[in-house]
């Protein structure tokens, strides 16, 4: 029998836009996209990871994904860092 999940709102501090910004770029600076593709990505609530990592190489950035092991002592959590661009091999973190 599966376990349902609790849906859990994900709150980011900045938009995808607020980093192409930062990155001192506009919209029809990313050469992967069309204007228009960059807009509707930037408007979207939920994306594929694979647009997510297209649209940040276009702007000069990598993701990096965290996996954390749930803890009832979460001085003790686990925290593995998950393969990311320019790793050769994923690797624990300390949390």
């Amino acid at each position: 029998m599966k376990r349902k999940r609790k849906k859990t709102k994900v709150r980011f501090d900045l938009t995808l836009k607020q980093l192409r910004k930062q990155r001192g770029l506009r919209q029809s600076d990313l050469k992967a996209f069309k204007q228009a593709s960059v807009s509707k990505i930037e408007g979207r609530k939920d994306l594929k990871v694979s647009t997510l990592l297209d649209y940040l190489d276009a702007i000069g950035m990598d993701l990096e994904i965290r996996a954390v092991a749930r803890t009832a002592d979460s001085m003790q959590r686990s925290v593995f860092v998950l393969l990311a661009p320019g790793r050769a091999k994923p690797k624990e973190a300390e949390g």
